[in-house]
This record gives structure tokens, sequence and C-alpha cells, in this order.
């Protein structure tokens, strides 16, 4: 939390100090929105992010700097392959098991791609969200409504 934090306030006074208008976009994830039985500290590093994001956003917004956020939830990276394999061997599973399981249980039937996630954050950091300010954007399948 503590790069978020030093990182998100040198970047607002750039913006200052130089008269730009803009957005950040902070990362959060799906678990900041609820605990997580294998990984407490996970989801509430997730949850301070999304918190930390508001509490700027209040602070920034009258310098014309928007900050918000995106919660993603499950994405087909290779460090899911690998919890995926991380799951078979402790739980005895066929690889690629778990990763389906997970994904049924998603309301899309399916992973996010990376690019889908930064689809949305790009859309926060533009102009057209000028009036999206202290917001976190769940791109996770339906997992988690706001």
């Amino acid at each position: 939390m503590t790069g978020l934090f030093f990182l998100q306030q040198a970047v607002a006074k750039s913006m200052i100090a130089a008269g730009r208008r803009g957005g950040i976009v902070n990362i959060a994830s799906q678990a900041g929105r609820r605990g997580e039985p294998d990984s407490a500290i996970y989801a509430a590093t997730k949850a301070a992010v999304i918190n930390i994001s508001q509490s700027a956003a209040l602070a920034l917004i009258s310098k014309g700097v928007r900050v918000n956020a995106v919660a993603p939830g499950n994405i087909d990276t290779p460090m899911w392959r690998h919890i995926d394999k991380v799951f078979a061997e402790r739980d005895g599973l066929k690889i690629g098991q778990k990763m389906a399981e997970v994904a049924a249980a998603i309301p899309y039937g399916r992973f996010a791609s990376a690019i889908e996630v930064a689809h949305v954050a790009v859309f926060l950091a533009s102009q057209r969200a000028e009036y999206v300010v202290g917001q976190t954007f769940n791109v996770d399948g339906g997992i988690v409504l706001s």
C-alpha cells in the first residue's frame, strides 16, 4: 500500500504542477470487494486500493485530477495457470480442472482476457470518463455486482 500511495501522490503532484487535468487509474481486484478464504491479506490490500482511490479522488478532484480503480476478476494469465497447477498438486486435481471450476462459477462463463481489463482502464484514464470520480469498476464477468 505504501508504494501505491506514494506513486499516486507523485503522479498527482506532477500533474498539478504541470497544470494537467486527467485521470489516475489504480488496479484493485474483485477480492477487495469481498473476503477470500485462502487469501485474506491479498483481499485486505485490494480493499485498501479501493479506499485509497476513493480518498484520493475526493482530495484531488478540485485540482482536476480524477482517481478511479478497476477491480478485475479472474484473468486468463500465466499466473492463473500456475495457480491451477498448485491446486492440482495440493488437491489431487487434473491440470485445468480448477480453472474450469472457477470459470463455471463466473456468470459470464469464462475468465477475462487482460485486454478486456485494459479497455476499462483506458476508458477511465480518458476524457470520456471526465465526470467519473472515485469509482471502482468491476471487470469480473458478473461475480460481484455493485
